[in-house]
């Protein structure tokens, strides 16, 4: 079986070797590293036209900039293996990732395979979850579950291998917004009868603190609000039984956001307003929900009260950690 992994790259010189680095070392030897380079303006696409020279199995795509989720459309269109696999050029697989993940599937004939992670700080590295060998077969609805509930799946795009037929007719969004992963995983988890979940990290997703999860609000946010918004409508009417782990879920997301509005000050009132009538809607069946994290449950009560008493509690929280 052959492997294409996709990689979309936009000014990613700093990190793409030794993201391709990871790739070339892979235990699995029958690999496509498919480079797409979204209109880079650095000097990406010299670095990766250079690795393709030097290395058989690496295809270089060029095209204008459009954003991540139409950069991975492209890396789709062009992929010419069985299975398909996402890595972001600020990250690394580690050199087993691709066999143990496809073994996965032949063994138990799953469409999608998904492994556990590290969060990888500049000092240290935190698991996703409990490095055991445990092995875990559920359906796609089943993995909604647990994604929405954010336990063991997580709604990254990386750190899974798919067979490509699960991406016919996926939508592709265009731009770069908060939860265009989960995007794109919602679609395929759909479509997938069976998955494979392994405990063991066996992926290093890069901590920066310049990341968009990480900055003020931007206009993206209005784009990334309107996907979680459809996402949630049409999983609750393809899966009623689970409606309110998808609500949930969307609740604890655009909360955020007003958060996201507080840090730069650049508020949305519109949004704010819609999110606070959500929460207010909402909150009964977030506040008892047992796998929701206290936090979570306290910032929604916080902002169905008044958004600034949620704003000026995270400045506050993080004012705390910048001084310790």
């Amino acid at each position: 079986m052959k492997i294409t992994v996709i990689i979309p790259v936009y000014n990613g010189e700093a990190y793409l070797e030794n993201c391709i680095n990871s790739l070339l070392n892979q235990t699995y030897n029958n690999i496509e590293i498919l480079i797409v380079n979204d209109g880079s303006t650095d000097a990406t696409a010299q670095i990766a036209h250079k690795l393709q020279k030097e290395h058989s199995n690496i295809v270089l795509v060029n095209k204008k900039n459009a954003g991540l989720p139409q950069a991975r459309k492209t890396g789709v269109e062009h992929a010419t293996g069985d299975y398909i696999g996402f890595v972001d050029v600020d990250d690394w697989a580690e050199p087993n990732m691709f066999e143990l993940l496809l073994n996965a599937c032949e063994k138990n004939h799953g469409q999608i395979a998904c492994c556990g992670f590290y969060w990888q700080y500049v000092k240290k590295k935190i698991p996703s979850n409990k490095n055991t060998e445990e092995c875990l077969c559920i359906t796609g609805s089943e993995a909604l579950v647990y994604m929405n509930t954010r336990q063991k799946i997580f709604p990254f795009a990386w750190n899974k291998l798919y067979k490509k037929e699960l991406f016919t007719d996926i939508h592709f969004s265009f731009g770069n917004f908060i939860g265009e992963d989960y995007d794109i995983t919602s679609q395929v988890f759909s479509k997938a009868a069976k998955v494979i979940w392994l405990s063991k990290p066996l992926y290093h997703y890069i901590q920066l603190p310049n990341s968009m999860s990480r900055g003020g609000y931007t206009k993206d946010y209005i784009t990334a609000y309107n996907n979680y918004e459809k996402n949630c409508n049409w999983l609750s009417k393809l899966y009623p039984e689970h409606k309110t782990y998808f609500e949930n879920y969307f609740l604890t997301e655009i909360t955020s956001f007003a958060v996201a509005m507080g840090k730069n000050n650049q508020y949305n009132y519109e949004m704010l307003r819609n999110i606070k009538n959500y929460a207010l809607t909402h909150k009964k069946q977030y506040i008892y929900a047992k796998y929701v994290a206290f936090k979570y449950k306290i910032s929604v009560m916080a902002l169905c009260f008044n958004y600034k008493i949620l704003i000026n509690g995270y400045k506050f929280i993080s004012w705390c950690n910048r001084l310790l």
